[in-house]
């Protein structure tokens, strides 16, 4: 069953229809071009909806903005196919569009889609122990020189704060502390995102580790 007629089952069942007789009148009424319609999209969301543990006749948008992910970063799906299985499952339930299409989840999954520079990066681990071994052989930080001091931070800071070049440039070294338990806070600054026009300002923290 394709999602306008679930649709019209559920409505015909609350207006007082048995599941059943409902049933049989959709059968009987429903053209088979609309029985085809977005059946392989829908049927693959409930297959993954179901295997993840998730009761595909809950509407949820942020588990079909995980799907469409899931479809965009591992399965190569273009913006089109994203867009078509993104109609495809909301054709599944009786809500307006719009309450997915205006949620931050679903607007944020569409910028990102669109943008043509960004490359997909798909689940690959990535071996860090030669640096890991490098950082040991330097030393303690004290006696590091001033160059691999740099470096090192440099790589921390990529690594275990996620920071991109353009954070590293942003960052308020008045702003930023090193926590009493050895937790480093860094404050940036970004002038082009402005809430109630003022900057926004996002504070990272990393943790200290054995190594």
């Amino acid at each position: 069953m394709d999602g306008m007629a679930r649709k019209r089952l559920r409505m015909m069942v609350k207006e007082g229809l048995s599941t059943s007789c409902a049933q049989d009148l959709l059968a009987a009424t429903i053209a088979p071009s609309t029985k085809k319609r977005y059946q392989l999209q829908q049927r693959e969301f409930t297959n993954w909806m179901r295997a993840a543990g998730h009761d595909p006749d809950e509407f949820s948008v942020p588990l079909i903005v995980e799907f469409l992910y899931n479809g965009w970063t591992k399965l190569g799906w273009s913006a089109s196919t994203v867009n078509v299985n993104k109609c495809a499952v909301l054709d599944m339930y009786d809500v307006d569009n719009s309450l997915f299409n205006n949620h931050r989840y679903a607007m944020q999954l569409s910028a990102l889609v669109k943008r043509r520079d960004l490359k997909v990066v798909k689940d690959t681990p990535v071996d860090i122990t030669p640096v890991l071994a490098l950082f040991r052989s330097w030393g303690p930080n004290e006696s590091l020189s001033l160059e691999n001091l740099t470096s090192k931070t440099a790589w921390l800071l990529g690594v275990a704060g996620f920071m991109r070049p353009d954070d590293l440039r942003c960052v308020d070294v008045a702003k930023s502390r090193v926590r009493s338990n050895g937790t480093l806070s860094l404050c940036i600054l970004a002038p082009k995102e402005k809430t109630g026009g003022s900057s926004v300002e996002t504070v990272i923290h990393i943790s200290p580790t054995q190594d």
